[in-house]
């Protein structure tokens, strides 16, 4: 059993600035997913017999569509 493959595009944007020779201060925003693709990376499957018959169930974690992540980063 294997999962299909998929390929996702992800966009950041990084930011520094400084102040003085000890303060760095750094912004970023990422967009993650940025075309919403539908997959799943993950997941897991079992078979057992019920009745006579060999039961398989396949169940899958998919994947969030386009989300976004901001931070603020500090050096001293």
């Amino acid at each position: 059993r294997s999962l299909d493959g998929y390929y996702t595009q992800d966009a950041r944007i990084d930011y520094k600035c400084t102040a003085g020779k000890k303060l760095a201060v750094g912004f970023f925003a990422q967009a993650i997913n940025i075309f919403s693709k539908k997959y799943e990376p993950n997941g897991y499957t079992f078979s057992y017999v019920s009745g006579g018959r060999t039961v398989t169930e396949n169940f899958y974690y998919p994947m969030a569509p386009i989300n976004f992540v901001a931070g603020v980063s500090i050096k001293l």
